[in-house]
Formats: C-alpha cells, sequence, structure tokens
C-alpha cells in the first residue's frame, strides 16, 4: 500500500506532522462531548448523537462525492457497517453516562478501550498481546478502582455501568478499524464512521425529537462538524508510516476532556481521579509504545 506524503513537504518532520494530527483530532473529542453534557440536560440521547452523526456524515459524504474518489467511495461494506455501528453505539451510552458522571469520570473509564482490546486479543489467541501487554493492561484497570474506590458510597451505577458498555464498544470499533484504517482516503474513513450512526439512529430520533433553540442547533451542528474534524484528523494520523509510534498521543484525550471539564462545567478531578487517570493513560501509552517497538520506519 502506498501512503501519500504528509500535507506540509520538507517544512516540518513527517513525524512532528503525524503528532500534531493526533495530538489535535483526540484534543477536539472530548470538546464534543462536553457540548453533549450540556445537551443531555434538555434533549434525549439518541436525538443528540444522531444529530451529530447526520451533520458529520452529510459533511463527509459530501467532500467525497464532489472529491477525487466520487461516488463510488460511499460504497459500504459489512466491515465498515461494523465499525461504525460501534462507534454509534459507543457514543450513545457515553453521552447516556453523562447524564450521571463528571465529563473526567466518563472518560477515564472509556478509556480502558484500549486496554480492553489486549485482553481480548491476549484472549483470542492473535498477535499483539503478549503477557507484558495484558499486565500493563491490567494496571490501567486498576487505576480505574483506584479512581473511584473512594467513591463507591456515591458512585452512580447507572452511569458507571454505561461508561463501561461505551468502553466495550469502543473496543469493538479499535478491533475493526485496524482492518479498514490504511485502504481508503481520510475523509472516506470518517464519513465510513458516522453514515451508519446517522442511519440506525433515525428513527429512534425521530420517535423523541424535540425541537432545538436556535443557540442550541448551532451547538448540535457544531458537534457533528467538530465529529468530522476530528475524525478525519487522527484517521490522517494513523495513516502515516508513524502510526505505531504516535498512538499514545491519542491519550491527550484525557487531561483535555478534564482542561473542558473544569473549564465548562467547574468540575476538578479529586485526587483520586488524578491517580487512577495517569495509571490508565501511562498504561495505554506503555502498550501502544511497546507494541508499536520495530513497527515504524527509521530516522
Amino acid at each position: 500500500m502506498k501512503i501519500r506524503a504528509h500535507p506540509f513537504g520538507n517544512l516540518v518532520p513527517p513525524v512532528a506532522t503525524a503528532v500534531a494530527l493526533m495530538v489535535a483530532g483526540s484534543a477536539l473529542a472530548p470538546l464534543i462531548d462536553a457540548a453533549g453534557k450540556k445537551m443531555v440536560a434538555s434533549y434525549a440521547v439518541f436525538q443528540i448523537v444522531w444529530i451529530r452523526y447526520a451533520v458529520h456524515a452529510f459533511t463527509t459524504g459530501t467532500l467525497t462525492a464532489v472529491g477525487r474518489q466520487g461516488v463510488e467511495a460511499l460504497k459500504p461494506t459489512k466491515v465498515q457497517l461494523l465499525r461504525g455501528a460501534a462507534q454509534f453505539g459507543s457514543t450513545l451510552f457515553f453521552m447516556a453516562a453523562l447524564r450521571t458522571l463528571s465529563l473526567t469520570s466518563a472518560l477515564v473509564i472509556v478509556f480502558l478501550a484500549p486496554l480492553i482490546v489486549v485482553i481480548v486479543r491476549s484472549a483470542l489467541g492473535l498477535a499483539g498481546a503478549d503477557r507484558r501487554s495484558v499486565l500493563i493492561a491490567a494496571l490501567g484497570a486498576l487505576g480505574v478502582l483506584f479512581a473511584y474506590a473512594p467513591q463507591l458510597t456515591s458512585f452512580q451505577p447507572i452511569g458507571g455501568l454505561c461508561a463501561i458498555v461505551a468502553a466495550i464498544l469502543l473496543a469493538l470499533y479499535f478491533l475493526v478499524t485496524g482492518h479498514v484504517a490504511a485502504t481508503s482516503g481520510s475523509i472516506v474513513n470518517s464519513f465510513h464512521t458516522a453514515w451508519p450512526g446517522a442511519v440506525l439512529g433515525a428513527p429512534f430520533a425521530l420517535i423523541s425529537f424535540a425541537n432545538p433553540t436556535a443557540p442550541d442547533w448551532l451547538i448540535l451542528i457544531g458537534m457533528g462538524l467538530t465529529s468530522a474534524l476530528s475524525h478525519f484528523l487522527v484517521s490522517a494520523a494513523m495513516r502515516t508510516p508513524f502510526s505505531s509510534s504516535i498512538a499514545p498521543a491519542a491519550y491527550v484525550e484525557v487531561p483535555a476532556g478534564a482542561f473542558y471539564a473544569a473549564l465548562l462545567f467547574g468540575h476538578y478531578p479529586t485526587p483520586s481521579e488524578i491517580i487512577g487517570g495517569v495509571m490508565v493513560v501511562v498504561a495505554g501509552m506503555c502498550i501502544a509504545l511497546h507494541l508499536g517497538r520495530g513497527k515504524s520506519p527509521g530516522p
């Protein structure tokens, strides 16, 4: 497979461009979640998520159709349907979790997803999940327990369960993404991430639809546009030859989420949440670095 040259030529080192794309895309993701948390107080979860993915799919589908790849690139496959459905389901459960959990708490739980992937691959005897990776994944799971053990008496079980289901579905999305990430352009991949949610969520969203106010329409449409941009940036980063080495940069989403939570909702993480979150981030980064050894090109 031929990898496209990065868009800034010789002005910026290719690996720096890849890292910047990954960081930018990952930092945008919790901004969408923060907007969603604001919206769940007024609208049904299905409506919020459906509008997000409908705008996302329309934007990227239009760009694909009028671009070089044309309408033919919009033709779906079963793998892309499974991938998009998993992403849609993960977002639904994550938004449901945000009804009762803080943004930081929900993100820490959901970011168990990459660790779940390692455990599943190990259980199935697949490549890329040796004993060291499984032990590191266990450290990440302990981080979540450490973060919330002091809060068990007040912890919202429904919100926590929704976040765990979101993490499991996100792990499925990651597993399937490994088969399709490098086979299409970044905008095409972004479209195929969104259209299943736009289609599957439509009937449920219309049943519970409440007409948003003008400011809320701007927020909801902005969520969809930001979703399209975030997925495009991450997909572009993962299509470079440095995808294995830059994967840890995705964990910028956790501190970015904590920043948005503090800025927009006045929620500051507790010491146990900080330590547990650090354990999850470190575990994920260690796994990505460990599995990425020998897979990225040399200087």
